[in-house]
């Protein structure tokens, strides 16, 4: 498993005074995230299982990443992590340099749990 963190993982605004870097702003509530991006959600039980498991997106979609339990994780989808913290949720943008291109999601120690498919 790599532990080589990747530059564009880590968000480009500086977290206000008191807040976590790994927690990155957002403007929208939890409700708001849901609403929003629907059915570009990706959400993680208890067990890092995916649900659901696969998802097909145009290239340039974001999608949210969504951490259902009380204890921080780190998901990775292809090369890139993203840490997500406990009962949170991250906002992403997968990206390949080949399409169409198939990534694969790991959560914790949980490999290969679900899969991205971006088209042109």
């Amino acid at each position: 498993e790599s532990a080589s963190p990747s530059a564009s993982a880590s968000p480009t605004k500086k977290p206000a005074t008191g807040t976590k870097a790994t927690t990155p702003p957002s403007a929208l509530s939890y409700q708001e995230a849901v609403k929003k991006y629907g059915g570009n959600r990706i959400q993680f039980d208890l067990r890092c299982q995916a649900t659901p498991n696969q998802l097909v997106i145009k290239a340039g979609t974001a999608i949210m990443l969504d951490n259902r339990i009380g204890g921080a994780r780190t998901i990775s989808i292809g090369t890139v992590k993203y840490a997500v913290a406990a009962q949170s949720y991250r906002i992403v943008t997968p990206t390949s340099s080949t399409l169409p291109a198939t990534l694969l999601i790991d959560c914790g120690s949980a490999q290969n749990v679900g899969r991205i498919v971006i088209q042109r």
